[in-house]
């Protein structure tokens, strides 16, 4: 569980779909505290984004783990106040931080951690 409802009255994690996008498909996966879209060559396309405070993501590939993290502000919120975003087609998956940020200067930062992991059998 990811708090209690005595602890949190208001929503906590925004989570938006496209008209396209159907979260009875099997590539879908939720559990308590995590949501996981798997790519799959012969379904059609599936599109959600959500909002998380310490943002990553994972993309597992031939045994092989790429993390991706990222600490969004609030803000730097895209459409629906969501961080990050998932995507996929029959031919290629995205996934991407969903942040927008007005910029005053010519320099602007933004940082990633991105890690690399062998994944056992």
């Amino acid at each position: 569980m990811r708090g209690s409802h005595d602890e949190y009255l208001q929503p906590t994690n925004p989570l938006t779909m496209w008209a396209y996008t159907d979260f009875s498909d099997s590539r879908w996966k939720f559990t308590t505290k995590y949501v996981s879209l798997r790519m799959d060559p012969a379904q059609f396309i599936a599109e959600a984004r959500l909002w998380n405070a310490k943002t990553w993501a994972a993309y597992a590939l031939n045994g092989q783990l790429f993390i991706k993290r990222y600490s969004p502000r609030r803000q730097q919120l895209s459409r629906f106040r969501c961080s990050f975003e998932m995507f996929t087609t029959t031919s290629f998956s995205k996934w991407r931080h969903s942040a927008i940020t007005k910029v005053r200067r010519r320099e602007v930062e933004h940082s990633e951690r991105w890690s690399i992991h062998r994944m056992s059998n």
